[in-house]
């Protein structure tokens, strides 16, 4: 259900509020006010509140942290400041299942969100119609305000752009190349670099990790961090995954590590792709992750199921890399149902949640099955027990592109190498598709 008025219209207010680092027992409401204030916030199961955390801190960036919460269960709140209380219908958050339960989930990942205006509110509104509901999860992929990542360039870009829907969905945002200032980021979110939505302390905001539900989140910054293959966060991933037992595992960050777009993998301006694609994947897949996200380039491009290609495109072998090579629509199959190792790994690029590139496009890495250019779009994800559905929607609402994961199911044990579709057609030749987008 589409969201119209915006709740950051009070004028004493400067942008929020957001939630971060949410749970099933905890939650972290911020907002930030134009004088220094107290920071005051109610809540409680109905719109009638009841429970007050009044902070007498006399600050203008604000955030309230809510403990001994219930899981699973829709909350209402209210945030106070200079300008007196702001309260609505629309300020309530769900929070999240008891870690490990298996039960639906919406996510909604939007790449490159940076730049205010009607592309994308398209992008936006766009989802919102297509999504009756509650949005569990919001990813954000980088280049999350441009051009430098200023305070007002967050808070056109973000915070009055994605007003609704960052007041009721946790958002847990990773670094691009247009996030400069790293120091302010470090400010304006709260993210668990204590390991406090589950994981391994990471003891960074600018990489961490989260579960929700039966999926394991992983956040890495290709941007600002060492990407040395013995550097902190590195290291960190290989703990990190050590501890996985949920169902499913979901990488995320902002250099793609197989583009041919405007962007090429293969020659990064500052090594970024090349530098995730060789250190994080063997890491990643080792471990058995199920999807890998990434913006930085402004099309739509997805893999194929492979596993162990970590050099130049012109390397893979379909013979050697390709787990199935069909379109996924009928549902990629993973044998084992949770993490197990080299079983196969989809990647998708999706950088076009505010502009697009104009081309032209070479389009050409052999671990793609969809290319899409001149489009505007977002990538929604729907996990249920053992099924994880994905689809790429445009800004008019209209499905491009869309595949399955399914797991667990095969009694050998072991995952079939295949090069063909499910009706037995070949597949293999990636499938290019340029959209023209107003």
């Amino acid at each position: 259900m589409a969201l119209t008025s915006s709740l950051t219209a009070v004028a004493a207010y400067d942008y929020g509020p957001y939630l971060q680092s949410g749970s099933d027992t905890r939650i972290a409401v911020s907002w930030r006010t134009k004088d220094d204030t107290n920071s005051k916030v109610c809540y409680g199961t109905t719109q009638n509140l009841g429970k007050c955390i009044d902070q007498a801190n006399d600050t203008d960036d604000h955030t309230v942290i809510l403990n001994d919460l219930t899981p699973d269960t829709k909350y209402y709140y209210s945030i106070n400041g200079d300008d007196g209380e702001i309260t609505s219908s629309k300020l309530n958050f769900v929070t999240s299942p008891i870690m490990g339960t298996s039960t639906p989930v919406r996510v909604w990942v939007i790449g490159d969100s940076g730049i205010e205006g009607s592309a994308g509110e398209d992008v936006r509104d766009a989802y919102l119609a297509d999504s009756s509901d509650h949005t569990d999860i919001m990813l954000m992929l980088g280049d999350n305000a441009y051009q430098k990542g200023k305070e007002d360039d967050y808070e056109d870009a973000m915070f009055d752009q994605y007003a609704d829907v960052l007041s009721q969905t946790v958002v847990w945002p990773v670094l691009g190349n247009h996030d400069e200032d790293l120091s302010l980021y470090k400010d304006m979110f709260h993210l668990p670099k204590n390991a406090e939505i589950g994981g391994v302390a990471s003891h960074s905001e600018q990489y961490y990790s989260f579960n929700y539900a039966n999926i394991h989140f992983i956040a890495l910054d290709s941007e600002h961090a060492s990407r040395s293959s013995s550097g902190d966060m590195f290291e960190w991933l290989k703990e990190d995954l050590k501890q996985v037992t949920a169902d499913w595992t979901i990488a995320y960050w902002h250099h793609a590590p197989y583009s041919k777009g405007k962007h090429d993998s293969d020659s990064s301006r500052g090594g970024q792709a090349e530098d995730m694609r060789e250190h994080a994947l063997p890491i990643l897949e080792g471990a058995g992750v199920d999807l890998v996200l990434s913006g930085h380039d402004h099309t739509y491009q997805r893999s194929f199921l492979i596993d162990g290609h970590y050099n130049d495109a012109k390397t893979f072998d379909k013979n050697v890399h390709l787990i199935d090579g069909s379109s996924g629509q009928l549902g990629y199959h993973k044998s084992t149902l949770g993490p197990a190792p080299h079983e196969g790994t989809v990647y998708v690029v999706t950088g076009t949640a505010s502009k697009f590139s104009s081309g032209p496009f070479d389009f050409d890495h052999p671990a793609h099955y969809k290319n899409i250019g001149r489009v505007l779009g977002s990538v929604v994800i729907e996990v249920d027990g053992a099924t994880m559905d994905v689809k790429f929607i445009d800004d008019d609402g209209d499905t491009h592109d869309n595949f399955s994961i399914i797991k667990g199911g095969d009694s050998s044990g072991t995952v079939k190498r295949v090069a063909e579709s499910h009706n037995g057609s070949s597949s293999l030749e990636p499938k290019l598709t340029v959209a023209s987008s107003d």
